[in-house]
């Protein structure tokens, strides 16, 4: 099942041609890719019983989606134009302009006839590009957490639907006392209570991919983009959060089912 859908997502993809935005890593955003994919298949299995099965998956819908999260045209647009803001145009790039607007060899004049050197510059663009990087890595840790999460949410909830699916084969010949009957109801119940985390778990990391995504495309800003790395690591929390509750109510099926 998951193979078909990240291979119907890649397709959807490649199909509406979509871009990433701010020069944000390849590696970094195949990750994004690989989470979506993901997560699209969990939500489906989540919904499986209840829809009578898979169904197939429109690759219109998910193009959309991943534009969705991936485009946040705004924010790029805001990134952009604080970089070119950012560094004013270079003389040498007017070369009809008379000598007596040259740039000096010294340090740039600014109204209070003070300006930086290059070193200081550099200074800034590296001390810049170290906090890009930390905010960069905290938001695929964190996608890491969700997505682990998500799957262990998955994969509890599976335990408790064939915990309950064995405790009413077994029970189907003595339905009729009432101490089986009340049995089987928790038993479903608390498989009820599992499939509920695993899709709060699958929800949290969609919400994680959508910050992550927002995180990597900022390449500019370290402050927004620290701002969306640390709500993502907020989600997958909530994700691993999910994920506990779905390996308790696994767990208290055993043992009712005993």
């Amino acid at each position: 099942m998951t193979d078909t859908v990240n291979k119907q997502v890649t397709d959807a993809v490649t199909q509406t041609a979509t871009s990433i935005m701010g020069n944000a890593p390849a590696q970094s955003m195949g990750m994004v890719y690989q989470s979506m994919a993901h997560s699209i298949s969990l939500l489906m299995q989540n919904s499986v019983s209840a829809q009578g099965g898979m169904q197939q998956i429109n690759a219109a819908v998910i193009a959309s989606a991943c534009k969705q999260i991936l485009a946040a045209p705004s924010q790029a647009a805001l990134s952009q134009a604080a970089a070119s803001q950012a560094y004013p145009p270079r003389m040498d790039n007017y070369p009809n302009l008379p000598p007596s607007v040259d740039k000096p060899d010294g340090p740039s004049p600014t109204i209070d006839g003070q300006g930086e050197t290059n070193g200081d510059n550099k200074e800034t663009q590296k001390n810049t590009q170290k906090q890009l990087d930390e905010a960069h890595k905290l938001a695929e840790h964190s996608l890491k957490r969700a997505m682990d999460a998500a799957k262990q949410a998955a994969d509890y909830d599976s335990e408790a639907l064939k915990v309950a699916e064995d405790m009413l084969t077994k029970a189907s010949s003595e339905l009729s006392d009432l101490e089986s009957q009340k049995k089987v109801k928790k038993v479903f119940h608390l498989a009820r209570e599992s499939t509920i985390a695993s899709q709060n778990a699958s929800a949290a990391l969609v919400k994680t991919q959508s910050l992550v995504s927002k995180a990597l495309l900022n390449t500019s800003d370290p402050e927004i983009a620290t701002h969306y790395a640390i709500q993502a690591e907020h989600t997958a929390t909530e994700a691993e959060e999910a994920a506990a509750q779905a390996k308790e109510a696994v767990k208290k099926a055993k043992e009712a089912a005993m």
